[in-house]
């Protein structure tokens, strides 16, 4: 059953970044937009897991402690997300934030929980760093700047670090079950988007702040009339998709180790991200885009070793 969990969670985790995109596309990239957007995630998130959950909520000083901290993660994750996704690919985007997913809670696990590592899993390991780097080679036709590129480099640490406190509340004695963490994780995140919103939506109505957060990086973007009834379709897709997904992902973290779990999620959410990249957004995908997906899943299988 934890092998079913790890498959829903790669799905969801790829349409992720397809309903971010719409949403970035469709509600821009202001810094009150992704106030807003963590705001009603969390809130339409914590409804859907209180509902599975039967309307019971449990929370510790550890859990609440930690469902802080991964909130903190995901919603800075999300608001660099929106802002790189801007300006640079889908597929681009993801090899860095899934390459932080999976090389920092590996490098946890086989440090510091001392779980079993082959020497399958460790040439696997040096393939599937070398297939996500790959696609970054292609020459870049579009006017990309280091600034899309260093909030990759801030993705792949935010998402790193996130995934090592989920999975360090999983594997703690002092953990609440999955339903109430992931409560207390929305909830965290609903209450830090709603605080930032107020400043957030001053600094919008205050005269000659740009419509974009980050121009550099929108200035290679059209920008459309903001289309609200899309953006809430974004929003609520981010939700469904974030709320089933880090669910399974903790599930299956019951039973799997960090250095399988992380480096599965990983390989086949950047294959997803990249079809979907291509098939929503038009996306190409060039020889080491392609070079890149068949080593992550060659890479992938050697993990089940």
């Amino acid at each position: 059953m934890s092998y079913v969990f790890l498959v829903i969670a790669v799905v969801c985790f790829g349409f992720q970044f397809v309903v971010t995109k719409i949403y970035q596309k469709y509600a821009g990239v202001t810094f009150f937009a992704t106030c807003l957007f963590c705001t009603g995630v969390g809130a339409v998130s914590a409804f859907l897991f209180l509902c599975l959950n039967k309307f019971r909520w449990t929370v510790t000083p550890f859990s609440a402690a930690m469902a802080a901290v991964f909130s903190v993660c995901l919603a800075a994750s999300v608001y660099v997300g929106i802002l790189a996704m801007s300006g640079g690919k889908v597929a681009v985007f993801t090899l860095f934030i899934m390459l932080g997913g999976m090389l920092l809670p590996f490098l946890y696990g086989a440090i510091f929980l001392r779980e079993r590592v082959g020497v399958w899993r460790w040439i696997a390991l040096v393939l599937m760093v070398g297939a996500l780097i790959l696609p970054c080679l292609e020459r870049k036709r579009e006017k990309n700047t280091w600034l899309f590129y260093l909030l990759c480099v801030l993705a792949f640490f935010l998402n790193g670090a996130g995934s090592i406190v989920s999975k360090a509340h999983q594997v703690s004695v002092h953990a609440v079950p999955t339903f109430d963490f992931m409560i207390s994780v929305f909830v965290c995140m609903t209450l830090l988007g709603g605080v930032l919103c107020v400043p957030a939506y001053l600094l919008r109505k205050k005269r000659g702040v740009p419509s974009c957060a980050v121009p550099e990086l929108a200035a290679t973007q059209e920008s459309p009339r903001p289309r609200y009834g899309l953006a809430v379709l974004g929003m609520l897709g981010y939700a469904l998709c974030s709320s089933v997904g880090n669910c399974t992902q903790l599930l299956g973290a019951r039973n799997l180790p960090a250095v399988l779990l992380f480096p599965v999620i990983t390989g086949g959410t950047v294959i997803l991200s990249a079809l979907f990249g291509r098939i929503f957004f038009g996306e190409k995908i060039h020889a080491f885009v392609w070079t890149g997906i068949v080593a992550t899943l060659v890479a992938t299988c050697l993990f089940l070793f």
